[in-house]
């Protein structure tokens, strides 16, 4: 999913899932079994990032006033968050 421009609420069973945000805006992701990778535009924001059985990759810094709140996770596979 690219060019996303509002709230991001995604949950997949099986599967890598990759999302690109247009504008500043909170994002939800989890996935049982795959990889996400989230990239955001430059700003603050309120970041909580876990992988189960897998590694973490995480390019954007928690900032706990920010505008806006990432929280990514997967179960097993890896996750990894950076600026667009």
């Amino acid at each position: 999913m690219t060019g996303a421009a509002g709230k991001v609420d995604v949950e997949a069973t099986s599967g890598d899932v990759a999302i690109g945000a247009a504008t500043v805006v909170d994002v939800k992701a989890h996935t049982s079994s795959g990889t996400l990778d989230v990239a955001v535009p430059r700003a603050r924001y309120r970041v909580t990032v876990t992988a189960d059985s897998g590694e973490i990759a995480n390019g954007v810094q928690h900032d706990p006033t920010g505008q806006a709140t990432l929280t990514l996770s997967a179960t097993s596979g890896d996750v990894t968050v950076r600026y667009a």
